[in-house]
């Protein structure tokens, strides 16, 4: 009787159908052996390949098709989840939410809307006006055949922020329509990119980018922040701005030009690296040096910071550096910054040359960690920018409380007093020389000395009268109102006290 598989033995290529079949292989000795199924059955499974598919398909009455992943759409469907979503939006809106199904289709993402699957889907279109479901499947038909224009380009998503809070997945917002808000597609990596898990993950340990804040040296965190934010008493900032986001988008571009300048070769660091002693400080890295003991950083700045960088590296770029050498065990760090895109800067650190910084920079940040996180004790430096994160700290008030404060806040109290003494004496000091220069310059509208330029313009001010608006049209002035809700401070003295 012969065998029902024939056998193939060392060819270059199997067939196909072999493969789709998931046939297996056996290896005998030295040479791989592959059986493969008859002809007569491999027409037949073709046969029924083709049957299935045009079997389940959906026909050309049904509308053009699409398929996600894992998933396949008709047109109804996609109008469906249209309708569930920007029925009662403006005509862009439901243009803008119309694209974003057609991008994530057209990428094989799935829809990301369940509207069309809703049990009272139907009766919800029903209960709708016929010229606007009308209007929607209009839209359809021109976004599938871009014969609209889209006003919310790259826009992946959208969410009705008011309505239902920023999710996790929000972004770079590309335009508010109606009630939705339009986000890109998230491509990056970093604090701001972080899932809920990973923000969590990073109130356990202080970060290479927190180092400076922490002692109380950067000029865009301060060590009562970080505190709060380790200690779950405030969120860590989630909004990403465009500076933040330009820097992402940079950092491959500039590890490129790092490479042309040295000859280097670098590659991608995408684990957290923990500091072998203290677990609670750790370090992202942008990038390691192949074939060195050596990391990179990467920079980018404007023309206006360009001064910062002629002297030095700014200190929290090399405090950050600190970190990640101390973190990483690695012996040099370069820092590769571009300035307003028409200057290149490579900068070197050496472990063993900053050893002692490094040391007492880690030293400051344990002692940190261990005197105020760990307890929960509010750190004793408070800054003129912690203005807001008091605030959210310490949002409401109890009605009617009230709490004896000690020498020290007495301290503070008549420091401050003796200060705006000072601060009133100086704003009179100042308009009164700013006068000066006005009478000696009379009618001329510029003046100039060796190193100056004086200039004294006539300038319109425009301003809304609040007030008349208020008495004569309250309802419009009530329609644009916006009201905040702030603490504020105020010193008085008692009375009979001096």
């Amino acid at each position: 009787m012969k065998n029902k598989f024939r056998k193939t033995a060392d060819r270059g290529a199997t067939s196909n159908l072999s493969v789709m079949l998931s046939v297996p292989t056996v290896t005998k000795g030295s040479r791989v052996m592959t059986y493969v199924a008859p002809v007569w059955l491999g027409k037949i499974c073709l046969i029924l390949s083709l049957v299935l598919f045009f079997t389940l398909s959906p026909t050309p009455q049904q509308g053009f098709c699409f398929s996600g992943r894992g998933e396949v759409y008709s047109d109804e469907q996609v109008i469906k989840a249209i309708i569930s979503e920007a029925i009662g939006e403006p005509k862009e809106g439901i243009v803008a939410v119309a694209y974003v199904f057609k991008k994530r289709i057209d990428m094989k993402e799935p829809l990301g809307s369940c509207g069309y699957k809703r049990k009272d889907i139907d009766e919800f279109i029903a209960e709708q006006p016929k010229r606007k479901v009308e209007l929607v499947k209009e839209i359809w038909a021109c976004v599938k055949a871009e014969k609209i224009s889209n006003p919310t380009p790259n826009a992946f998503y959208f969410e009705n922020v008011e309505a239902y809070g920023k999710p996790d997945w929000c972004r770079v917002l590309i335009k508010k329509i109606g009630n939705h808000s339009f986000y890109e597609k998230n491509k990056n990596r970093g604090w701001l990119m972080l899932s809920k898990k990973q923000l969590e993950e990073r109130k356990k340990y202080i970060g290479a980018s927190e180092a400076a804040a922490v002692l109380g040296l950067s000029r865009y965190a301060t060590p009562l922040e970080i505190w709060a934010i380790k200690t779950g008493q405030i969120e860590a900032p989630q909004e990403e701005t465009l500076p933040m986001w330009v820097g992402t988008e940079m950092e491959e571009i500039i590890a490129k030009r790092f490479t042309l300048e040295t000859g280097k070769k670098v590659q991608r660091v995408n684990s957290t690296i923990y500091h072998k002693q203290h677990p609670f400080l750790a370090c992202h890295l942008d990038r390691k040096v192949v074939g060195e003991n050596s990391i990179l950083q990467c920079k980018t700045a404007s023309a206006y910071k360009c001064r910062e960088w002629e002297n030095d590296i700014p200190v929290e770029y090399i405090i950050q550096e600190y970190h990640e050498l101390a973190c990483s065990g690695y012996k040099k760090a370069y820092i590769a910054c571009l300035i307003g895109n028409h200057k290149f800067v490579i900068t070197e650190i050496l472990f063993d040359k900053e050893k002692l910084n490094i040391l007492n920079t880690i030293k400051k940040e344990v002692a940190f960690w261990n005197k105020f996180v760990a307890p929960k004790v509010m750190p004793d430096t408070i800054t003129a920018s912690d203005s807001d994160v008091l605030y959210q700290l310490y949002p409401k008030v109890i009605d009617g409380s009230e709490v004896q404060l000690d020498d020290n806040a007495t301290k503070i109290i008549e420091s401050l007093d003796a200060l705006e003494g000072d601060y009133k004496s100086l704003a009179l000091q100042i308009d009164a020389q700013k006068n000066e220069l006005k009478a000696i310059l009379k009618e001329n509208e510029v003046g100039t000395t060796k190193n100056h330029k004086v200039s004294w313009k006539p300038q319109i001010t425009k301003r809304l009268d609040t007030h008349s608006l208020k008495e004569e049209n309250p309802g419009i002035y009530e329609k644009y109102s916006k009201t905040t809700e702030s603490r504020v401070l105020r010193i008085t003295v008692k009375k009979g006290e001096k």
